[in-house]
């Protein structure tokens, strides 16, 4: 959708949309941007924001990076950080056997 649509202007303008927006902000603050707040925008500012940390970190001479900014979580990473944990518990399982809490 165009940033200018009538559709994107709706949702802006809905009160009762903006009323639940606010309450999962509330509930949980540090959670990513939903992926319906994520447009182009957002991705290129959020690109610029990590090479301005990447930058002020090799200058400051840091030892350890600047957390990433967050960034919206999609079904895809999801399944890739699911798939991720069972590789990992499958593999201490083969090593530890019945020792190891699958979590």
């Amino acid at each position: 959708m165009p940033p200018g649509s009538h559709y994107l202007a709706a949702l802006a303008d809905d009160d009762d949309l903006a009323e639940q927006v606010l309450r999962d902000r509330k509930e949980n603050p540090h959670a990513p941007p939903s992926l319906r707040e994520w447009d182009g925008t957002q991705a290129k500012l959020t690109q610029l924001i990590e090479l301005t940390q990447a930058l002020c970190a090799i200058t400051a001479r840091l030892e350890t990076s600047l957390p990433p900014p967050p960034r919206p979580i999609t079904a895809a990473d999801r399944l890739e950080q699911q798939q991720r944990k069972t590789d990992m518990n499958d593999l201490l399982t083969g090593l530890l056997g019945d020792r190891v809490e699958n979590r």
